[in-house]
Order: C-alpha cells, then sequence, then structure tokens
C-alpha cells in the first residue's frame, strides 16, 4: 500500500475481494429474506405489499402518501409477472382468483417484495465501491467501503423486509455517484442523470430531498471554480430541479395529481415550525412527548446524536474512522467530494431534527449510511499513513483496523439474522389454533399475535360496517373487494373473527367512535377494528368463545414499577384475562424461538389459575 493518492488501483488478485465482498452481501441478504414465511411480523411490510396488490384493481392512486409510490410500483410490476407465469402454467384463471390467493397466503408476495429489495441492497454495495473509486481511485479503500455496506446492520436487517429505506438509499447513492462526474466535466449528461436519481429516490422516500441543496449549491461554486458565467448557473440549477421534479412525477406522480399530498405537506410544515404557537404531540416510537416548533431542535438534535453512535446505529468505532476519513480528505485537498458527500449528511440531519424530531430509527438513517460507508476506507488508510508502517505491515494493519472497527456491526448482524431465522411463537400459535380450534368458532384476535383467516360470516359482518365510511372511497373500494374476496373464495382454515387494535400513535385512549370520526385517525388504523376493548361480559354476550392475546400488546400498557392510566380499558381487559386459566399458552423462550408469548383462552371456561405454561 502506498501513502500517494491514487496511485493503488486494482490487480488481478485485488479483484477477488470484491468477489468476495458481493459474495458476503449477497449471501447475508439470501439467507435472511426467508424470515416467518408465509407471515410477516414487522410493520408496514404487508402494508407496502397489499397497496402494491391493490393497484391492480385499475386505480394506480396509491392514496397513501406517508411514503411516496415507486416501490409500491416496483412490486406492482413483479406481482403482474408473477400472475402472468402463473396465468400461463394454469395455477390463476382471473385476477379475482388471484386476489384471493394472496389474501389466504402471503409467501410469495412477501418472498417476491424482500428479494426485490435484498437486490436494491446488493446494489448498493456496489454503488459504494464506485462512489469511493471515483472520488479515490484506490481500490482497497473502495473495497473496504463496500465490505462495510455488505455487513452493516442496518443496511442488512433493512434488505429483510419490504419497506422503500434500502432502495431509497439505493437511488441516494446512485445519484451521488453520477453527480460526482459534474466536477471532471460540464457535460449535461452526468447532471441530467443526477437529478433524475435523485427524483427517483424522493419518489421512494422522501429522504431524496436531501440532494438538491448540494447538486445547486455545487453550481454556484462552480461560478468560481471553473470559471462558468452565472447564467449557466442559473440555467444548470433550473435544468437540476426540473429534472428532479420530472423524476419524481415519472415514479409517483399521485404526489403531484392527488391533494392530499400538498396538504400533509403543508400541514407537516405548520407543526415543524410552531407556527400558532405549537402543539404538545407524542412519538410512538421514542415515546417522547415534545412542544413542535423549532424550540424542540435542540433536544432532537441530541437524541439523533445520541442514537447514531450506538451498535445498531453506526456505533463509535465507524464514526471515528468517518471522523479520520474526513481528515484524510482534507489532507489530500479532495474538496469537492468532501462537499458532495458531507452535504446531504448534514441536510438529512437537518430535516430529521426539524420535520420528524425524536423520531429516527436505524432503519431511516439508511439515506445516509451509503455515503457514510464511503468515508471508513479513508479513515482506516488515515491511520496506517500516520502509522509510517512499511509495505510488509501496511496492508496487514489496514485490513485488521477495517475488520476490527465493523467487528461489532458484523456480531450485530448475525445476531439479529439468527433470531429473525428462528421459530416464531406467532407461527407456532397460528398452526395450533387451525388443529385444535373448530372451524367458524367466534375469536377475539389481539393485535401482534398470529395471523388468522375471517370466515364468511365475519367477512359479511365487516360489509355492513363498511356502509358507515362510504364517503372515504379510497378505503371504502379496496376493503369492499378484500371481503368480497374472502366471501367468494372462502379459506380452508377461517374463524368468525373479531380484532382488537391498538391506538398506538396516542398517548392515551379514546373511544371507538372519536377514532372512526378523525380522518387522521382513519389513516393511522383500519377503522373497523376496535381499539377499545370491552369487559369479558360483554364479549360473552356478542357470542365470542375464544381470546387470542400476547405479551406483545399488554407490555403496551405496563410502566416500570405499575401500569399506566392512560389506556384504562386495556389494563382492566388484561387483568380480567388473568383470572381466567388460558387452554394453551407459547412461550418462545422454552422452545428456543422468538416473537411474544402467546395466550388462547376459553372464556365460556372459568377454571381456577392453577396451570403451568407450556
Amino acid at each position: 500500500m502506498k501513502n500517494i493518492y491514487g496511485q493503488v488501483k486494482a490487480n488481478s488478485n485485488q479483484f477477488w475481494w470484491l468477489v468476495l465482498v458481493f459474495a458476503v452481501a449477497t449471501g447475508i441478504r439470501v439467507i435472511g429474506i426467508s424470515h416467518d414465511l408465509p407471515f410477516s411480523f414487522y410493520g408496514d411490510e404487508l402494508h407496502f405489499i397489499k397497496r402494491s396488490m391493490a393497484l391492480g384493481s385499475g386505480d394506480l392512486n396509491p392514496h397513501w402518501f406517508h411514503k411516496p409510490a415507486f416501490l409500491m410500483y416496483i412490486l406492482f410490476i413483479c406481482y403482474g409477472m408473477f400472475f402472468a407465469v402463473g396465468w400461463l402454467f394454469g395455477q390463476f384463471s382471473s385476477t379475482y382468483e388471484f386476489g384471493a390467493y394472496f389474501l389466504q397466503d402471503h409467501g410469495m408476495f412477501l418472498l417476491i417484495g424482500r428479494s426485490v429489495v435484498a437486490a436494491f441492497g446488493v446494489g448498493t454495495v456496489y454503488v459504494v465501491y464506485k462512489i469511493s473509486m471515483r472520488c479515490f481511485n484506490h481500490y482497497p479503500i473502495a473495497v473496504a467501503s463496500a465490505f462495510l455496506a455488505a455487513v452493516l446492520s442496518p443496511l442488512t436487517l433493512g434488505s429483510y423486509v419490504v419497506k422503500a429505506d434500502v432502495p431509497a438509499g439505493f437511488f441516494i447513492a446512485v445519484s451521488l455517484y453520477f453527480f460526482l462526474a459534474t466536477e471532471e466535466t460540464q457535460r449535461l449528461r452526468p447532471l441530467v442523470l443526477a437529478s433524475l436519481m435523485a427524483g427517483f429516490a424522493t419518489g421512494t422516500k422522501y429522504y431524496g430531498i436531501i440532494l438538491i441543496p448540494v447538486f445547486i449549491s455545487t453550481q454556484l461554486i462552480h461560478h468560481y471554480k471553473f470559471q462558468v458565467t452565472w447564467k449557466d448557473v442559473f440555467l444548470r440549477s433550473t435544468l437540476i430541479f426540473v429534472v428532479f421534479i420530472a423524476g419524481f412525477f415519472l415514479v409517483s406522480p399521485y404526489n403531484f395529481l392527488d391533494p392530499t399530498w400538498g396538504m400533509s405537506i403543508v400541514e407537516t410544515l405548520i407543526k415543524a415550525l410552531g407556527i400558532g404557537g405549537g402543539t404538545v404531540v407524542y412519538d410512538p416510537d421514542s415515546k417522547v412527548a415534545f412542544k413542535t416548533g423549532l424550540g424542540s431542535i435542540p433536544g432532537a438534535t441530541e437524541y439523533l446524536l445520541s442514537r447514531f453512535i450506538k451498535p445498531n446505529f453506526f456505533g463509535v468505532p465507524l464514526t471515528v474512522l468517518v471522523i479520520f476519513g474526513l481528515a484524510w480528505i482534507i489532507q489530500i485537498k479532495r474538496y469537492s467530494c468532501l462537499f458532495i458527500l458531507g452535504v446531504p449528511i448534514l441536510c438529512y440531519g437537518v430535516l430529521a431534527v426539524v420535520a420528524a424530531p425524536y423520531h429516527v430509527s436505524p432503519r431511516h438513517l439508511i439515506a445516509v449510511f451509503p455515503i457514510l460507508c464511503t468515508l471508513v476506507g479513508p479513515g482506516a488508510f488515515f491511520i496506517v499513513n500516520k502509522l509510517q508502517l512499511t509495505s510488509k505491515w501496511s496492508v496487514p494493519v489496514f485490513i485488521a483496523i477495517v475488520v476490527g472497527s465493523v467487528f461489532q456491526t458484523v456480531i450485530l448482524t448475525v445476531q439479529r439474522t439468527e433470531k429473525m431465522l428462528q421459530l416464531d411463537s406467532r407461527v407456532q400459535s397460528h398452526n395450533w389454533i387451525i388443529k385444535n380450534i373448530p372451524k367458524d368458532s367466534v375469536v377475539l384476535l389481539d393485535d401482534y399475535g398470529p395471523s388468522l383467516h375471517l370466515n364468511k360470516a365475519a367477512a359479511s359482518r365487516l360489509l355492513r360496517d363498511l356502509k358507515q365510511f362510504s364517503g372515504d372511497e379510497a378505503f371504502t373500494a379496496h376493503q369492499k373487494m378484500r371481503l368480497k374476496l374472502f366471501l367468494q373464495f372462502p379459506p380452508k382454515h377461517s374463524f368468525d373473527l373479531y380484532e382488537l387494535g391498538h391506538p398506538w400513535w396516542l398517548p392515551a385512549e379514546i373511544s371507538d367512535e372519536e377514532l372512526r370520526k378523525s380522518a387522521e385517525h382513519r389513516d393511522m388504523g383500519n377503522p373497523l377494528v376496535s381499539r377499545k376493548p370491552k369487559s369479558l361480559a360483554e364479549y360473552r354476550l356478542e357470542g365470542i368463545r375464544y381470546i387470542v392475546t400476547n405479551s406483545k400488546a399488554q407490555s403496551a400498557y405496563k410502566l416500570q414499577g405499575g401500569e399506566t392510566s392512560n389506556f384504562p380499558s386495556f389494563v382492566r381487559f388484561y387483568r380480567s384475562l388473568e383470572q381466567i386459566k388460558p387452554i394453551k399458552t407459547f412461550n418462545p423462550s422454552v422452545v428456543g424461538g422468538k416473537g411474544p408469548d402467546i395466550t388462547v383462552y376459553d372464556i365460556l371456561k372459568q377454571e381456577p389459575m392453577t396451570y403451568a405454561a407450556h
């Protein structure tokens, strides 16, 4: 290894190191995507798949703008290809039969969706390598950065589930790769491609907007660096914005065609800036209540930084290498790379603490993790240079620094992957319920538990309930089709199912009537599901015999040292169940599995509490 920028390039032996990195990246992701099939127990995963399938009804408007629609359209195309193959081989005679197959077995749809996201994950590893080579023209540095992208815990775990974070991070990285070429040429092609990919990134998840400030501000710098005229600066900046919007529109058109999204943006800005004095809001992920407005920025910034250095985010060792990497970039005077890679990270930080205070999780930072990965290799190289080692020792020490820095995240990835692949209690309980509870029994199913199917009686009842939401066609049209498919193609194993949901986005319970009257609350949770439990006596009068609940649902209402008083109905409900002997319990720790404890009750039987969990 040389101490001269740009001198070390790939040779035939080093090529196999890159092959090994891609093999690791692919292997980890292929192994991970099989978890829990044919079920999903991760938030938003089935939500994306259901909305993608709903596009097949002929309405290409997703009617949901918490996330833009590009991933939904990609999945829609993939599912369309799956249908075409199945139709050719006689598996599906119609789209209705295909829809019924989806409702009764999500397995292939989850596998296809996860495979798509995993492919984006592997692609991100390659793009990190290309960005590093374009910036530093140094093969060991580029391979080291790609290796981190291959094994970094949020990037690997994010590739196991159908969510938009990994695809968005991929498009952001591709956009930056193209934009780096604008430092070498004033041709329009790389600028157009970079802006288009930024639009694609934003159409996948709104993170992509962080690229526009760096693209336009770079044009201002070029006025002084390359003597570009102010007219050209204006024209190129306009081109960036126009192509960006065109790319965004191309992959998620209803963000522009449906006024719902524009209204939500205005509401978000009003809330973020605290216009009108601000309001106290509750973030369900961090469980932090705070007052909206600019006054929340210091606390939100501290929260973001404190989370960033945790092992399940980026970790201290890698953060230190990034700092050294920035120092090396300054040392070799690669200021353009420093600016192009650094400003999006700063923009993301500002966006995170202003627009979504206290909301950051590991997967949310996938937008900038690929960029940060490109700075780890330079950090390791900087340390080797400072040690002034001979050529005999420089490569082994470089490898040791890289491996040592990623050790923590690799262990975490292995542990989390192993955990995800374990038998889930919800799968185990589902199989037991199918075998032991009579078909068409009346069952109350608590949220976060096993997945069970509706029978004709439940579908008919929900169709009647659906009429009260007749003004909300975006919701009722798809729900009506779903329920009619259950009537037309009843599942082999199904129950007269009542569902108990949870107001997870609220700091305190409110009535079902209040939840159903509010468009905001209807948007957060299916209004057909009750989110305020009744007494066991009331459930018995309604004909319910079996209740299936779980420890994850119950733990939401327990605080250290006692129970929360903000959800009295839930506390009473779970206390009353504790007085009844369950007919079956599933404790994952007993069988070396994962998931919550699942408990099945027969509330028509009143037996004393002298039992042992199975």
